[in-house]
């Protein structure tokens, strides 16, 4: 069986002091394949996933605002996220 985590948030800053144990302890646990929700801490750091998927050959991002941060997107935040 393979153990996708679909949905993690590896960029918060809960993680900022052990992340790569973290990473670790999931690899170890058998988890292949980690998909990083690139929220980061909200606009304007829309490219945490993306930092996380280059850093790591089994890690992909994706890369959004989230409803709750959807009052501090600006033009350029669509902009950005748009690239």
């Amino acid at each position: 069986m393979t153990l996708i985590d679909s949905h993690c948030h590896l960029d918060a800053a809960v993680y900022d002091a052990d992340r790569e144990a973290v990473i670790r302890r999931a690899r170890d646990a058998g988890v292949e394949c980690m998909v990083a929700i690139g929220s980061g801490d909200g606009p304007p750091d829309l490219e945490a996933g993306l930092r996380l998927a280059a850093a790591y050959d089994f890690i992909y991002a994706t890369a959004g605002v989230h409803p709750h941060d959807a009052s501090k997107a600006t033009e350029e935040t669509w902009s950005r996220l748009a690239d």
